[in-house]
């Protein structure tokens, strides 16, 4: 039973040791001068007129890097000049913020402070429409952006 315990115990350190040997979590960056520009990921809004829903994620800023990953959504309305991208972020609690934040000016392929995402998941056409039509968040948000 002892050995079984140093085992899972060796197992469980060992995924985010690799994580940071093989340079996947960096613990040497700093976040105030990371880079958040786009890695050419999502389709440039102007060629691409169909709905496109893309899921991302990155690894997140430090040892926690080790760990785990920052997820977000980025949306693309039909015609849609832009996207919307839609991200849990959690120190905005401390400000007396939502953590949900969502925003127009971010690229939605950005890189997570100095962190190139991946690609999760990507729809486009109609599987995006009936996301986009279905998602209760994203139609309330249309609905004040067109009442605006």
């Amino acid at each position: 039973m002892h050995y079984a315990l140093w085992a899972l115990a060796a197992l469980l350190v060992s995924g985010p040791m690799l994580a940071v040997a093989l340079g996947d979590a960096p613990l040497g960056r700093d976040w105030r001068n990371a880079s958040q520009e786009s890695v050419g990921l999502a389709p440039e809004p102007s060629s691409h007129r169909e709905p496109i829903v893309q899921v991302y994620a990155a690894r997140t800023v430090g040892w926690r890097g080790a760990f785990a990953v920052h997820t977000w959504i980025a949306v693309k309305p039909a015609n849609a000049s832009g996207y919307l991208r839609y991200e849990v972020i959690g120190w905005r609690l401390r400000s007396g913020n939502s953590v949900l934040s969502i925003s127009d000016y971010r690229a939605p392929d950005g890189e997570w402070f100095g962190a190139k995402p991946q690609l999760l998941r990507d729809l486009r056409g109609a599987d995006a429409a009936a996301v986009i039509a279905n998602a209760p968040a994203i139609k309330s948000i249309r609905r004040d952006i067109k009442a605006s």
